[in-house]
């Protein structure tokens, strides 16, 4: 493939900004729609790939709302999806009132606590509640009773169940939101806590709201609506009072239950013909009940064995391509995308481009009397936080501890401080060029004496520094020090710095160039960072006699991408070291003896997960480490439903049996709405929707699986081993 790059006869749109020229954004949004139409019609002769017109941030609104729209149609589908299991469309309206209150309640609570504009980032969490949400709908409406069994006993052990189950499930997930609240980058506070708070109030709503919802339905509004169309919708829930997951009869018991199902889905007003729902459930139960657990206890080894080798290529993955964004930090479109394409590749293609990005200045900013106001790490809390700016105002203050300038001994040991500084390897000051303190010790040492003489300011400024005869007070080096900004230029971009309401010296600053090299990657950043640290901070901070000071780049945006990669690795280790402690210690306190099982599962369905995100291109950027601080709590919910239907108390293949036909109904629901939910997203055209359309697909997909086979498998045969043990 043969790449060109062709130049416009203009400037790019931020281009015209910097310069404050006004050019309506709609001349560059017309000219690429004109420009795709003309690549579309000679499609024949060449392909147009990607462009640079620097108006992505500027379409990232409108395209954000737009991909807003998929998310309505994800709901229909988990919704349609929701009835049919039903056969309930009521039931499916309560459920989607339910997550549409969870959603306004914490919207309203951050918009009056936290800030009144809600970042795009908060859109995707919409999709993240329609997954998540609609799991508890189906293990309620899995373990309600059936209208003919609703009684206090039946639903107060329904309501203990699901009570206690989704509180696992849904803290689990709200638990690594919540951790976000620790970040220093204002995107994670602000996701973790909008979309902690809304499973929260999902949560509440669940356990009250939808139970309350499905007495009244069953108790007064069934019988309410037979009586004006007769029809066995109003009765039959496929998945309601354990149905045939917990109480089926066996294969040769049909006909005797036949009686109970005519009484349950056909009231005695309208009766309907029951062979299709008998060979329904018939055909479920064959394959639920018999043919799945048997192939996977005959075919264990097989099972096992490939999860062990898919997970042992994942791991394979993540040593290899987990990394942070290495050419386009920020990305806002899909990769598709020619703006994004051009981004992504421009560095690969073309050597100006790696030049130009080579050439970004990395000189450092070295100063002395200013200080932070609070120098530990929660001094970052608001770094990155939009709405703080009368807060960064603040972050500096006047160090009259560590910089006083009273006399020519703390002069000199500045200028000994620069003086070593300069002579550090990856200096870049010219030869011959000094700064202010070695400037000012040549001017007072070639100044000539004259005390006495009146006319000559400068005579009271010689020799500070040598065999002078008059002493040397702080009022005449405070008078040396002012007269020599009036005759000493500015050079390299250091000097003093004065208060503006007390006019007193409190600090000064310099400029150092740098050889060093600008890099979007985190491993090149980090090593000039490491070296910085390890060679300029035991210079100007470590020697007790020295003025304490402190350093930073002269351009901040270097700093502020080094801190924010920084801090995703750091946020992300968090999330997923604390998220998976409180996993394990939740399946602890639920499973028991099955809990080592459970922790071997939730490892692979994480490893798995991020193996095979990272085989489909992903690099983790901002909205990916927000994503995968949910990929533990996930991964606990299957291997949670599993665990809570196995009996401890039979032999293990009856006790596979009864954990598949407890669980598999709800979680392949679960499994396929949340796969659905994200298909759709994949038609997103912003980055965010993407990455969550794959996310949800992947995610969905692999928890099932290992959660399927592996658990199950390896707590089974634990105790079959354990009985042949007994036996013998």
């Amino acid at each position: 493939m043969l790449l060109l790059n062709n130049f416009l006869p203009f400037y790019t749109f931020a281009a015209y900004r910097l310069q404050g020229i006004n050019v309506p954004l709609n001349l560059f949004v017309n000219f690429e729609f004109k420009l795709k139409e003309i690549a579309k019609e000679k499609s024949s002769l060449f392909e147009l790939k990607g462009l640079s017109l620097d108006t992505k941030r500027d379409l990232l609104l409108e395209a954000a709302l737009n991909d807003s729209k998929l998310t309505l149609i994800s709901a229909f589908i988990v919704f349609a999806l929701l009835a049919i299991y039903s056969l309930s469309i009521v039931f499916a309206l309560i459920v989607s009132l339910q997550l549409a209150s969870s959603v306004f309640i914490s919207l309203a609570i951050f918009r009056l606590f936290i800030s009144s504009e809600i970042p795009e980032l908060n859109l995707i969490s919409f999709v993240l509640l329609i997954s998540v949400g609609s799991d508890g709908a189906f293990l309620l409406l899995d373990v309600f009773p059936a209208p003919e069994r609703l009684t206090p006993t039946t639903l107060n052990k329904a309501l203990k169940h699901i009570a206690k189950t989704m509180f696992l499930t849904q803290f689990s997930t709200v638990i690594p939101f919540m951790l976000n609240l620790l970040s220093s980058v204002y995107a994670f506070r602000s996701f973790g806590l909008f979309a902690g708070l809304t499973l929260i109030f999902n949560y509440f709503l669940l356990v009250t709201f939808l139970p309350a919802f499905l007495v009244l339905q069953s108790r007064w509004l069934n019988p309410w609506f037979v009586r004006w169309w007769p029809s066995r919708c109003w009765y039959c829930f496929s998945g309601i009072g354990g149905g045939y997951s917990g109480t089926s009869p066996p294969l040769g018991g049909i006909k005797q239950n036949q009686q109970h199902q005519n009484t349950r889905c056909s009231p005695l007003l309208f009766k309907f013909p029951t062979n299709w729902l008998e060979r329904y459930r018939h055909f479920n139960r064959l394959v639920l009940d018999d043919i799945l657990p048997s192939v996977l206890i005959q075919g264990r080894f097989v099972w096992l064995g490939s999860l062990f080798i898919f997970f042992g290529i994942n791991i394979y993955l993540i040593c290899t391509q987990l990394s942070l964004p290495r050419y386009n930090p920020l990305q806002l479109f899909r990769a598709s995308n020619t703006h994004e394409f051009y981004d992504q590749n421009a560095e690969q293609l073309y050597p100006f481009i790696a030049d130009k990005i080579g050439e970004l200045p990395f000189s450092i900013r070295l100063v002395w009397g200013i200080q932070l106001i609070n120098n530990n790490d929660s001094s970052l809390s608001n770094y990155f936080d939009p709405n703080s700016e009368n807060r960064q105002k603040e972050l500096l203050k006047i160090d009259l501890k560590n910089f006083k300038m009273e006399s020519p001994a703390q002069l000199q040991a500045l200028a000994h401080q620069i003086s070593r500084l300069q002579k550090l390897n990856f200096s870049n000051l010219p030869v011959g060029d000094k700064f202010w303190p070695a400037r000012f010790i040549e001017w007072t040492s070639s100044t000539a004496c004259n005390l006495t003489s009146t006319i000559s300011a400068s005579s009271h400024c010689c020799k500070l520094f040598g065999n002078r005869i008059a002493p040397v007070s702080p009022s005449i080096f405070d008078h040396c020090i002012r007269l020599s900004t009036t005759i000493l230029p500015t050079g390299y971009n250091d000097t003093l710095i004065w208060d503006r309401q007390t006019h007193k010296l409190v600090g000064y600053t310099a400029l150092l160039p740098t050889k060093l090299i600008y890099s979007h990657r985190f491993a090149n950043l980090s090593a000039s960072f490491e070296l910085l640290d390890q060679t300029i901070k035991p210079i100007i901070n470590g020697e007790e006699d020295l003025l304490k000071g402190w350093y930073t780049t002269e351009w901040g945006v270097i700093s502020q991408w080094f801190d924010l990669q920084r801090s995703i690795i750091e946020d992300c280790k968090q999330s997923f070291i604390v998220s998976l402690l409180v996993v394990l210690l939740f399946s602890a306190v639920m499973l028991r003896l099955n809990s080592i099982y459970a922790t071997l599962t939730i490892v692979s369905i994480v490893c798995c997960t991020l193996g095979m995100l990272l085989l489909l291109g992903w690099e983790i950027g901002v909205l990916e480490a927000v994503i995968l601080v949910v990929v533990v709590g996930l991964s606990f919910d299957y291997t949670l439903h599993f665990g809570a239907t196995m009996p401890s108390k039979v032999c293990p293949m009856h006790s596979l049996q009864m954990a598949i036909r407890g669980a598999i109904r709800p979680i392949l629901m679960s499994t396929v709405s949340s796969i659905l939910a994200g298909a759709v997203m994949l038609f997103a055209e912003t980055h965010a929707f993407f990455q969550v359309g794959i996310f949800l697909v992947v995610c969905s997909s692999l928890r099932l699986l290992p959660s399927f086979c592996n658990f199950l498998l390896s707590s089974s045969l634990l105790r079959h081993n354990n009985m042949d043990i007994k036996i013998i």
